[in-house]
This record gives structure tokens, C-alpha cells and sequence, in this order.
């Protein structure tokens, strides 16, 4: 699998991304939202459903760190899989960095080969 990678997020995800696209700053018409968000629906993600003891991470993430629980789900959901959560959130990558489980995409990138 060299080359590859795994991407999974939470369902969450999802409802996120809708409600961007009808509440964000561009908020392009319903015909192009419903297809951006179709576009989503087809990239081959892993979907990782809720469960209670990512439930229980994600609530000591957002108190420990000060964070909505949306955004501490991510976290939990990568400290429960014991992999990095890449973002471009700023905000959520420096609240989080003394844990070394979330990078700003931007760091990610300059990575890469």
C-alpha cells in the first residue's frame, strides 16, 4: 500500500460540510451545494460511526483543551484509531499541540516528497 493512505472521519463530517456550504461565507447556490456535497459522498473515506468510548475521549478533549465537542471529536477519533489528525484549523492545532496528535495541514504539506 505504498503511497497510500487511509483518510477516516467522523459521520460527523458530513453535517459539517452541509452546513457550511449553506451558512458559510460563499454559500453557493442549492444546485451547487447539493453537488459539492455529492462530490464528498464519493471520495472513498472510512466513516467512523459514534461510539461511547470515542464519546467519552472526545468530552476530556473539549474541557481539557477548551474546544467545542465537534471539534474534540476529531481529536478522539484520532487518538482512538493512534494516528495524527491533520487540519487546517489553526485554532484547533494550537490547543492541541503539546498532545503531538494533530498537525496544521500547511506543516503536513511541507512534508511531503
Amino acid at each position: 500500500m505504498e503511497g497510500r493512505v487511509e483518510i477516516t472521519v467522523p459521520a460527523l463530517l458530513y453535517y459539517e460540510v452541509a452546513n457550511i456550504l449553506l451558512f458559510g461565507r460563499s454559500r453557493p447556490p442549492a444546485g451547487e451545494a447539493a453537488e459539492a456535497l455529492g462530490d464528498l459522498f464519493s471520495i472513498p473515506l472510512m466513516v467512523a460511526a459514534p461510539a461511547p468510548d470515542a464519546a467519552d475521549v472526545a468530552l476530556q478533549v473539549a474541557s481539557q483543551h477548551g474546544l467545542s465537542y465537534y471539534d474534540a471529536s476529531y481529536v478522539a477519533l484520532a487518538e482512538t484509531l493512534d494516528c495524527v489528525l491533520i487540519t487546517a484549523d489553526q485554532r484547533l492545532a494550537r490547543r492541541t499541540g503539546a498532545t503531538g496528535r494533530v498537525r496544521l495541514l500547511s506543516a503536513a504539506r511541507e512534508r511531503l516528497p
